[in-house]
């Protein structure tokens, strides 16, 4: 009879992880189609080139993230990756880069500090969003004495 030393335990994979992210992503389709919401950390932040300095709220408004790299850094970290609850939606996006734009004050969903873009009208929407804000800030520079 063997004792519990010579016990090999095996670690189950919990299900529960891929479904909730799943759940997570049609209640975010039913209230923003075509938008997917993550939290980055600071060190994720700095390491897909979103921070802008080195202070704590200096990261860039928007950016744009080849599709390439998200997949080759899903394949490389596989769950450690932040964008691996979102690897069929990367996967299957028509595009070559997606839009992730800063939402500091998780306007989209609560506890997610990035949104992006993954059809292509929600793309363009947001580039329509992001160009008009961007075109503002030159106009209100423009009048700074």
């Amino acid at each position: 009879m063997p004792t519990t030393k010579n016990v090999k335990r095996v670690k189950k994979k919990n299900p529960a992880v891929a479904t909730d992210a799943a759940n997570s992503l049609k209640e975010q389709e039913s209230r923003h189609p075509g938008i997917g919401c993550l939290y980055l950390s600071d060190k994720e932040l700095n390491r897909y080139g979103l921070k802008a300095g080195d202070g704590l709220l200096d990261v860039y408004p928007h950016k744009y993230i080849e599709k390439t790299f998200i997949i080759e850094e899903i394949e490389f970290m596989g769950k450690m990756s932040a964008f691996e609850p979102f690897k069929t939606v990367f996967q299957s996006f028509e595009g070559d880069k997606f839009l992730f734009v800063w939402d500091p004050g998780q306007t989209v969903q609560k506890d997610c500090n990035f949104f992006f873009c993954y059809n292509q009208q929600t793309l363009q929407e947001q580039q329509q969003v992001v160009n008009n804000k961007t075109v503002s800030a030159r106009r209100a520079k423009d009048y700074i004495i």
